[in-house]
């Protein structure tokens, strides 16, 4: 099953799959780390470099 995701994904949307990551739905969490992953590593990048500069 393919599933479309969107690009900016809204709240509601990020609250739902993080219920159903709750009971452990392994493909809440693919969909997950697919909306959110890239955003993350650019925020744990940033914050990495803060105390750096």
């Amino acid at each position: 099953m393919t599933t479309t995701l969107p690009h900016d994904p809204t709240p509601d949307t990020l609250v739902q799959l993080l219920d159903r990551v709750a009971i452990e739905d392994a493909a809440a969490l693919r969909a997950l780390y697919e909306l959110t992953s890239s955003k993350l590593f650019g925020l744990a990048l940033r914050t990495s470099y803060i105390g750096e500069a």
